[in-house]
């Protein structure tokens, strides 16, 4: 099995990234140009989808735990709960946000 190194990987994804054919990346032209099999530049592809929407979900998880902590924090001061309507708007659209990345397919 070939081994091929962190940096030739990353310039791989980078041409799948600005190569696509329709909403797809063309797997078969950039395996031609770099001469790696599709089958391994698909493999690659995933992995990298997969770490970037670990990467978003960790972030969302933080906003919205932070979301959750003022709201929280609000609902505790009476005279602040004007303040919940924008918190729990904006909770509602990073939610629906995500139920639309659940629905998007790496290929």
């Amino acid at each position: 099995m070939k081994r091929y190194s962190k940096e030739y990987k990353q310039k791989a994804l980078q041409l799948l990234e600005r190569n696509h054919k329709g909403d797809k990346p063309d797997f078969s032209a950039v395996s031609s140009k770099l001469g790696v099999h599709s089958d391994t530049l698909k493999r690659w592809w995933a992995e990298y989808k997969l770490a970037q929407s670990k990467k978003l979900r960790d972030r969302i998880e933080e906003a919205i735990s932070s979301m959750l902590a003022r709201i929280k924090q609000l609902s505790e001061e009476s005279e602040n709960l004007s303040e919940l309507a924008p918190v729990v708007k904006m909770l509602s659209e990073i939610l629906q946000q995500i139920e639309q990345e659940e629905s998007f397919e790496a290929f």
